[in-house]
């Protein structure tokens, strides 16, 4: 399903809301153009963000600070719209891929190094090549391990992993084996030679072969293209496989170059029509590739020559498909607390949501889990008050689907101005004990409390008192230890020197 019933009401409150909570920002929710490319000099490690127009004409946004980067993909989601690339990491005898988030002011953030597979006498992450899935944020990288290199023996493989779990230090994906048929051993054998030489450092990164993969729409093929020796190449993630098709002769034009220039096509994704579209970016040339037979042909663009990087699409709000179309969400402050409203038109294999608070916009916490209806095509309406602090406070909320992927709505700002009265956030577990047990009390203040605790039977009695003092903070927990007692009902009053006052009811067995 499409997430097509957003409120333009609801994307302006909650872009605005984001604009103040994440530093580095977003790409906007819809498309100007087809798609975004980063491009470096073949003598320069700097790369430089452009915007890509109707026709593949590149506009500069800004110079990336990162090292050269490559294998740029989009994330689409709402909330997390990111460009992500990667660089390559010579450190013999193994070559691994640096992962960058890209902000759409250029900004970029290291999210940490990608292993390459285990095994083998060299080992490489092909950091010149992959896409992501917009709809997911599954990010695709290939890697080969080599055994030797005369004769050539090696393992072709695809990673893939989920950006959400990115946190700046090392990237461990997936590693599935693929099988080379259709006439590739021979290309790939050449390709094995030149990575393991740039593992050593005893040669530049490999030219020629598949310089860029791109995603199919239906998420089940990784499209390449051998710019050099004119190859179609394709890899099935339904049966791990990859096959080869020599492309037809009319590509004649457009390839086999040599030298500095090799006609490598270096940026391909397929655009929202489906078509897959390739940059030969050493010669600026732009072209439309027959998913069938290879064929190339030339389009009107004005891009850079002589130039190494990536393109991607853009995916706007709307292409994406979500398992909850939600078409409202706010949050209210209602007295010391946030009243949170959500209203979803249909959801498929939905979990649950999660209510996230942050109070700089950055750093979230799940403070309350609300079912979901799982898969309906009702309206269906949410509402659940929190308790916060007192101040500025961004939330928003998790949807989770049953296979435990999650999906975000954009966050909200939300500013209380009254004091929190501690005795109407307070919860007493257990209430039910046998004998002597331990009793919680989670508490949320805004300010410091010398509390006074007392434990009454029936009669009105006091059996046991205690004084605590609790320091601003939400959600404390403080133990109470409860002395043997009758089997009977008890009252615990808790007070402060302001007067406030809250009474709960205790059952000891």
């Amino acid at each position: 399903m499409k997430k097509t019933l957003l409120s333009s009401a609801c994307l302006l409150f909650a872009a605005l809301a984001q604009a103040q909570a994440v530093a580095q920002p977003q790409f906007p929710n819809t498309c100007s153009g087809i798609g975004y490319a980063v491009l470096n000099p073949q003598t320069n490690t700097s790369s430089t963000l452009y915007s890509m127009g109707p026709t593949g004409n590149l506009t500069s946004i800004g110079t990336l600070t990162a090292p050269a980067l490559n294998a740029l993909g989009m994330d689409g989601r709402l909330g997390k719209r990111y460009l992500w690339g990667i660089s390559s990491v010579v450190a013999a005898p193994s070559v691994t891929a640096t992962l960058y988030r890209i902000g759409s002011d250029g900004s970029n953030q290291n999210m940490g190094v990608i292993n390459p597979p285990p095994g083998g006498t060299y080992r490489a992450v092909v950091g010149l090549a992959g896409d992501m899935d917009a709809t997911t944020g599954d990010y695709y990288v290939p890697a080969v391990t080599i055994g030797s290199i005369f004769p050539p023996t090696y393992t072709f493989y695809i990673g893939k992993f989920n950006v959400d779990n990115a946190t700046g230090t090392t990237i461990t994906p997936t590693y599935t084996p693929i099988t080379i048929t259709g006439g590739c051993n021979s290309a790939f054998n050449t390709f094995v030679a030149a990575a393991a030489s740039y593992a050593l450092g005893l040669g530049p990164e490999p030219s020629g072969l598949f310089q860029d993969l791109a995603l199919s729409p239906d998420k089940t093929k990784l499209y390449g293209f051998f710019g050099v020796e004119n190859i179609l190449f394709t890899i099935d993630l339904t049966t791990n496989t990859a096959t080869c098709l020599s492309a037809p002769a009319s590509n004649a034009p457009y390839v086999g170059c040599t030298g500095a220039t090799t006609c490598e096509m270096g940026g391909m994704f397929f655009g929202t029509d489906g078509k897959l579209y390739a940059h030969q970016v050493d010669t600026g040339r732009f072209f439309e590739v027959n998913t069938t037979t290879g064929a190339l042909t030339p389009l009107s663009a004005t891009l850079p020559v002589n130039m190494r990087g990536d393109a991607t699409a853009c995916s706007p709000i709307d292409d994406i498909p979500l398992p909850v179309q939600l078409v409202n969400f706010s949050a209210a402050a209602q007295n010391c607390d946030v009243l949170v409203k959500w209203t979803t038109a249909s959801e498929e294999n939905n979990s649950h949501f999660e209510i996230e608070t942050s109070s700089n916009g950055t750093s979230y916490t799940s403070v309350v889990r609300v079912n979901g209806n799982g898969t309906t095509n009702q309206t269906n309406n949410y509402e659940k008050s929190i308790a916060v602090n007192p101040g500025a406070n961004y939330i928003r909320l998790k949807q989770v689907d049953i296979d435990g992927k999650s999906t975000y709505s954009q966050a909200v700002k939300v500013q209380t101005k009254c004091e929190q009265i501690w005795s109407k956030n307070l919860t007493v577990f257990p209430n039910r004990l046998n004998g002597a047990s331990q009793i919680n009390i989670n508490v949320s203040t805004a300010e410091k409390v010398n509390m006074q605790m007392g434990l009454y039977n029936t009669s009105g009695k006091n059996v046991q008192v205690w004084t605590k003092v609790v320091l601003p903070g939400t959600n404390q927990r403080i133990p109470v230890q409860i002395n043997n007692l009758p089997a009977g009902i008890y009252l615990l009053s808790i007070t402060d020197e302001k007067g406030n006052k809250h009474t709960e009811r205790i059952m000891v067995q």
